[in-house]
């Protein structure tokens, strides 16, 4: 990747853009009001601007979703269970996301888990053989949690990394 020369932008005035073929039209949201400003420009300085704003609308509502999901997931509760393997299990309905704490402080979570699958794990005579016999042969995606202190994931727009401080998931 080239070395970029990043500058701090603060576009929230803006209110509006148009192109009327000549000129970028700008809408600005000032102290008294708001004022249009006109600025010579090609259509393509339009058509930027507009990607930009997609671009901030689609890292807005990913942020959002990531954020309630992350909040859910966090409010799992643990049930403690008499195992030498799995120390405690936790259900999430709204996610459908089965927790699991292991033993040696490992912390795993399936994906696309049915509630019922997890009310037939939690009374299971034996977790390790539940997990092993259908837990893990269901082909329920697995996520390992470890925290880091910057993750990196990539959205659909060439070169546009965003580095967030979040845990990151690794897993089939």
């Amino acid at each position: 990747m080239a070395d970029l020369n990043l500058q701090k932008v603060d576009l929230s005035s803006i209110k509006a853009i148009a192109h009327d073929g000549v000129s970028l039209n700008v809408l600005v949201e000032r102290d008294r009001g708001y004022c249009l400003e006109s600025l010579p420009a090609p259509l393509q300085a339009f058509q930027v601007l507009l990607q930009l704003a997609q671009f901030a609308s689609l890292l807005q509502q990913f942020d959002n979703g990531l954020t309630a999901r992350t909040q859910l997931l966090n409010q799992i509760r643990m049930i403690p269970v008499n195992s030498s393997n799995v120390a405690a299990i936790g259900y999430c309905d709204v996610c459908r996301v089965l927790q699991v704490d292991f033993s040696n402080r490992k912390r795993y979570r399936y994906q696309d888990v049915p509630s019922q699958v997890f009310d037939s794990f939690l009374a299971a005579p034996s977790k390790g053989r539940f997990l092993r016999s259908v837990i893990e042969l269901r082909t329920f995606s697995t996520q390992y949690e470890f925290p880091v202190r910057e993750a990196i994931y990539t959205l659909g727009f060439n070169n546009w990394v965003a580095f967030l401080p979040r845990t990151i998931w690794v897993g089939s």
